[in-house]
């Protein structure tokens, strides 16, 4: 379980509260979504879930069953993360070496077709797009099992097509022993991949809800622009 207690954060004086009095309790294997819109601290609150801020006001603890290693902990950045002078086949090497991962075969896994990703094996992340690089830093995430994936907007720069591929594979990873936490404002997205939505808006949990209390998407929709019409 990852238990956040009265959190608040603010990366200064000057810029006030960023977070403010944050309490979220996410079960192992549950598969959320922390939506909201640009600038409500989304991004900072799962910064500071997985360690990358420290805040002077409240507490994060992730409990044993979930990560008993460092690599058991996938984070995509909005950026990407990749070495931009190496292949993909080279960052994934890279990352088995560094790991430590020996049961894993580069070369012969799903991961890399479900993406119909082999042609781009050796092609350098500086020569991809925006799009393909992306694909490619999920890639090496999720190849080595990660108990822990969190997710910072993986839908910005990606075409359709792959979104799609995105959504079929991450609800493949919803069996129950991944924990799943998607950062994101695209509300198609978060709804199909997504069992509870925790809302945030001017750095407050304004509503957490599970999927199963709306009809469909646009009465997700609705409701989300109501929860967050302070901020339009």
């Amino acid at each position: 379980m990852i238990k956040v207690s009265s959190l608040n954060f603010s990366y200064n004086r000057k810029s006030g509260k960023i977070l403010k009095n944050i309490n979220l309790k996410i079960e192992d294997g549950e598969s959320i979504a922390i939506v909201g819109h640009n600038g409500a601290g989304k991004t900072t609150l799962v910064k500071l879930i997985i360690g990358f801020l420290n805040s002077k006001s409240g507490e994060v603890k992730i409990s044993s069953d979930i990560i008993k290693q460092r690599q058991d902990i996938y984070y995509l950045p909005n950026e990407n993360d990749l070495f931009k002078n190496m292949t993909l086949y080279q960052n994934l090497k890279f990352k088995k070496l560094l790991f430590n991962y020996k049961k894993v075969d580069i070369v012969q896994n799903e991961l890399v077709d479900e993406f119909h990703f082999r042609k781009n094996l050796n092609k350098k992340i500086s020569e991809m797009s925006s799009g393909m690089a992306k694909i490619s830093s999920l890639i090496c995430g999720l190849l080595f099992q990660p108990k822990l994936i969190i997710l910072d907007e993986p839908t910005n720069s990606i075409d359709f097509h792959s979104k799609n591929m995105l959504e079929s594979f991450l609800l493949k990873f919803k069996d129950g022993k991944n924990t799943i936490i998607n950062v994101s404002h695209d509300l198609d997205y978060v709804y199909n991949v997504s069992d509870r939505f925790v809302i945030i808006d001017n750095g407050e949990i304004v509503h957490d809800v599970p999927k199963r209390n709306f009809q469909n998407i646009e009465d997700f929709k609705k409701e989300y622009l109501e929860w967050t019409k302070t901020n339009e």
